[in-house]
C-alpha cells in the first residue's frame, strides 16, 4: 500500500475528527520513510489539537533540516509556535508558508491566528482567500462565520456556519464549534438542532431524543457536543433530562465539572428566588 494512499486516508481521518486514527497511520508513515511529507502539514495540525509541542519540535527539526524552504516547513513551524501561545511567530511562519508555497491550508491557519489576535479584517481576508481557493474548505468557511460573528453580522455568520457543516457534516469537532456560536447568540433551539443532525425539535420531545442518545450509548467523541445539550437544557430548565445525561457521560474533566456545576446552580436557585 503507497505512502501516498495512506497519507491521504490519515487527512480523511483528520478531516472528521478521529484525531487519533489519524495521528497513528501519520506515525506510521514517519516510521516507515521520513522523506516523505505529503500532507505533513495536516499531520501537525493534529499535534497541534493534542497540545503534543514535543512531537511538533520534532517535527520541526527535522524539516528544517531537510526542506528548509518548503511551505510545509513554515506552516508546521505555525502551529508548533500557536500551540506554544507564541501568536506573532505563529503569524510570521504562516505567512511565510504562503509566500513559499501560496497554501490554502496556509491561509486557514493564518486567518485563525488573526482571529486570537482580534484582527478581524485580516483574519477575514486570510479566510476567504483560502475558500476562495479550495471551495470545499470547511475550516475556512467555518472561520468567516466566526468572525462574522464577532462582526455582530449575525445572518453572514450563520449562513457560512451552517455551509461549514453542510461541506463537513461528519465532524463532530466541527458541530460543536458551530453549536457553542449559536448557545452563545442564545440560538438555542437552532442548536438543538444541529446536535440532532439539523432536524426540527419540539419541547415536548426533548424528553424522547434525550432517552434515545442514552440508548444508543454515549461515544467518547460525542461528549463535548453532548455536554452542550446539557447547558441547552439547563437554560431551558429541562433538568431532570439535563441530570440523565449528565450521569451518562463517562469522561470527567473540566467540561464535564463546569456543566455539573451549572446543573447544581439551576437546581438550588428558585430556592433563593421564591
Amino acid at each position: 500500500m503507497s505512502f501516498l494512499f495512506l497519507s491521504e486516508a490519515a487527512k480523511d481521518y483528520a478531516d472528521l475528527g478521529f484525531l487519533e486514527e489519524a495521528r497513528c497511520l501519520f506515525e506510521y508513515i514517519r516510521r516507515k520513510d521520513t522523506t516523505f511529507i505529503h500532507n505533513l502539514e495536516f499531520y501537525s495540525t493534529v499535534l497541534w489539537h493534542n497540545k503534543d509541542f514535543l512531537k511538533l519540535g520534532a517535527l520541526c527539526k527535522s524539516l528544517i533540516a531537510e526542506y528548509p524552504t518548503n511551505y510545509r516547513t513554515w506552516l508546521i513551524l505555525g502551529n508548533y509556535f500557536s500551540v506554544k501561545k507564541d501568536v506573532n511567530r505563529a503569524i510570521l511562519c504562516l505567512k511565510r508558508s504562503v509566500i513559499a508555497g501560496n497554501s490554502w491550508y496556509a491561509q486557514t491557519l493564518l486567518g485563525h491566528e488573526l482571529l486570537s489576535k482580534q484582527d478581524y479584517t485580516a483574519a477575514l481576508g486570510a479566510f476567504t482567500k483560502s475558500y476562495k481557493s479550495f471551495i470545499n474548505n470547511y475550516n475556512a468557511t467555518f472561520g468567516i462565520g466566526n468572525v462574522y460573528m464577532y462582526l455582530d453580522k449575525k445572518d453572514n455568520s450563520n449562513f457560512y456556519l451552517m455551509k461549514s457543516l453542510k461541506i463537513n457534516e461528519k465532524n463532530m469537532f466541527l458541530r460543536f464549534l458551530v453549536v457553542k456560536i449559536f448557545i452563545h447568540n442564545n440560538e438555542l433551539d437552532k442548536a438543538f438542532s444541529i446536535i440532532c443532525g439539523n432536524m426540527e425539535v419540539k419541547e415536548e420531545n426533548y424528553g424522547f431524543i434525550v432517552d434515545n442518545i442514552i440508548h444508543q450509548k454515549i461515544k467518547k467523541d460525542q461528549e463535548p457536543l453532548i455536554l452542550e445539550l446539557v447547558s441547552i437544557l439547563i437554560k431551558k430548565n429541562y433538568l431532570p433530562e439535563a441530570k440523565k445525561l449528565l450521569d451518562n457521560i463517562r469522561t470527567k474533566n473540566d467540561a464535564y465539572h463546569i456543566k455539573n456545576k451549572q446543573y447544581e446552580m439551576a437546581v438550588i436557585a428558585p430556592k433563593y428566588f421564591n
